[in-house]
C-alpha cells in the first residue's frame, strides 16, 4: 500500500482478491467482468492512517470503500466474504452492499413452522443502519491503474487532485 499526499493507493488487481498482477492477467482472460478479472469472494483490508479499512466491488463492479468495523459487533468486516456484490460480516451475518448500506440482518427474519418468511417489513431497520453507518464510508476511485481512497468527508473529494 503506498500513500500520496492525502490518498491511500492500492492496485486493482489486490482488491480483486490476486496474489500477483501476473494471476490477475491470467485469470482476466478467461473471466471477464467490468473491470477485468474475477470478483473477489474476500474483502481487500488495508490501512489509513492507521485507521482499518475494507475495500470491495458491488455488483455493478464498483469499488466501495468502508471502516472496517461491523457496526453491529465491532467485527473486522475483512473477516467477511463477498457474494454477488456484497460484503457479509462474518459474525452474525449483517450484510452489506453498494455504497456500503446495509441490505440484510439476518436475525430480523421471523419464519413460521414450515420455514416461510413471516412478519413485518424491515426497510425501515436497514435504512437506519444504513443511515449510522454512512460515516464509515470512503469515497474511492480506480484512476490510472490504482485505487485511491480519500480519508476525510465523501464529498470533499476532488478528482482533478490525482496524479
Amino acid at each position: 500500500m503506498l500513500l500520496f499526499n492525502r490518498y491511500a493507493v492500492a492496485y486493482p488487481w489486490q482488491v480483486d482478491g490476486y496474489e500477483t498482477p501476473l494471476d490477475a492477467v491470467r485469470q482476466s482472460k478467461t473471466t471477464m467482468r467490468k473491470h477485468g478479472g474475477t470478483v473477489a469472494t474476500k474483502p481487500f483490508a488495508t490501512r489509513l492512517w492507521g485507521q482499518p479499512l475494507v475495500i470491495y466491488r458491488d455488483t455493478e463492479g464498483e469499488l466501495v470503500a468502508m471502516s472496517d468495523v461491523c457496526p453491529h459487533r465491532s467485527a473486522p468486516l475483512s473477516m467477511g466474504k463477498v457474494e454477488n456484490g456484497k460484503l457479509t460480516c462474518l459474525y452474525h451475518g449483517w450484510t452489506f452492499g453498494a455504497k456500503g448500506d446495509c441490505v440484510d440482518v439476518p436475525t430480523l427474519h421471523t419464519v413460521d413452522e414450515d420455514g416461510n418468511e413471516i412478519g413485518k417489513n424491515n426497510d425501515s431497520f436497514l435504512s437506519y443502519v444504513s443511515k449510522s453507518n454512512c460515516g464509515n464510508n470512503h469515497a474511492v476511485v480506480e484512476h490510472e491503474g490504482l485505487v485511491y481512497v480519500w480519508r476525510g468527508n465523501v464529498l470533499e473529494a476532488d478528482l482533478s487532485l490525482l496524479p
